[in-house]
């Protein structure tokens, strides 16, 4: 087998390069989520949202700064979905490919950024979308010369629908942003994910995935298969978190009449979820309507039993919102309807997660709100 391995180091300097830059944070998180392949089966270079993909010979023919800007050409195909956007309006890939590399590689040379030669980058769709250069494209009509191999990147990876891959990339996409935004330079974000953030986290995600976004930072970095992780057992056997985990976590679940028994249990689960992999010291645990049910205390390795339903009536949050204020948590997490009136957040300085089922117009007082869909 050919030994790769001074291509991975060439792309990790690349990768370097980029991240010793200022305001390229959001770039630099989502490239190193992206799988790196070094393989003969594209004739550059290639990516498919979830991985790129470099030929050896290519990356021999052309210089350091060129390899940066072609590895940074790769990302903003990932940035902007396009094998996706391809897939979904059912567009010509040969030619929606050759569109979006003449808009990438425009801007790039615009920000001063080298590419490798005989790239496609008119200067006369200087100004225009992806999607303007693919339709002046097929009116000036012409068969274009793509590698025929292009093509099996359309196709998502083995076990994974198309719909599954789009939210994979979607879910690294926002990850990203959120790095960025913690990492104080949301300014390397693109001006249009910005914008769209709201409805790119609101109606395409599920509310599980955007949540373990915004949770990556308070998790440890190492995995263990010592404990498997039962979420996904018996069809999965997958690592957990191992390391010290978290101090203490309050999570609080409305049990209030507009809250169906599915979604308990769906809640129930990702309580579990949390609680065996991000392994705090002790979790406090709350259900309530207009008064308090369930109110225990686990401490790392108990079992979490599931929630009964009960209550139904209408909902109260401050007995919980004391709580937070009192336990000072690593963060909280609240399910409920926010159908309440102000609460008293007043000195609570706890990272509060409102989870909200059915009231798209909710605001709360402090705290990230993810819509339960």
């Amino acid at each position: 087998m050919e030994d790769f391995r001074k291509y991975h180091k060439e792309v990790d300097r690349a990768k370097l390069t980029l991240m010793d830059q200022r305001a390229t944070t959001f770039y630099s998180s989502l490239l190193s989520m992206l799988n790196i392949r070094i393989s003969r089966e594209v004739s550059s270079a290639a990516t498919d949202g979830l991985q790129i993909i470099f030929n050896p010979d290519f990356i021999d023919s052309i210089t350091r700064p060129q390899l940066l800007g072609l590895t940074l050409h790769e990302v903003e195909h990932v940035v902007n979905q396009h094998v996706d956007i391809c897939k979904t309006h059912d567009l010509c890939p040969d030619v929606h490919n050759i569109a979006c590399d003449h808009y990438i590689n425009l801007r790039l040379l615009d920000m001063g950024y080298e590419l490798p030669p005989d790239g496609y980058a008119d200067p006369k769709y200087k100004g225009m979308s992806s999607m303007e250069i693919y339709r002046q494209l097929e009116k000036e009509g012409g068969k274009p010369k793509m590698d025929p191999r292009f093509k099996d990147l359309m196709t998502p990876p083995p076990g994974m629908t198309g719909e599954e891959h789009a939210e994979r990339v979607l879910g690294n996409i926002v990850k990203a942003i959120i790095l960025a935004e913690q990492s104080n330079d949301a300014g390397s974000v693109p001006g249009h994910l910005r914008r769209n953030l709201d409805d790119i986290l609101s109606p395409r995600l599920p509310w599980t995935t955007i949540l373990q976004q915004y949770l990556t930072e308070y998790c440890a970095e190492d995995y263990t298969m010592r404990r498997p992780n039962r979420r996904f057992m018996p069809g999965w056997y997958l690592p957990t978190i191992q390391g010290e985990g978290l101090g203490h976590l309050v999570m609080g679940c409305d049990v209030s009449g507009s809250m169906s028994e599915e979604d308990i249990n769906e809640i129930w689960s990702e309580f579990t979820y949390i609680f065996e992999t991000m392994n705090p010291k002790s979790a406090h645990i709350q259900t309530f309507d207009t008064q308090v049910h369930l109110d225990k205390t686990y401490e790392q390795g108990d079992f979490i039993p599931e929630f009964e339903l009960e209550g139904g009536g209408g909902t109260y949050v401050q007995p919980l919102l004391n709580a937070i204020k009192e336990e000072e948590p690593a963060f909280a997490l609240i399910f409920t309807d926010g159908y309440f009136g102000t609460p008293d957040m007043n000195d609570i300085n706890t990272e509060v997660f409102w989870i909200i089922k059915g009231n798209p117009g909710f605001t709360a007082p402090k705290g990230t709100v993810i819509h339960f869909e």
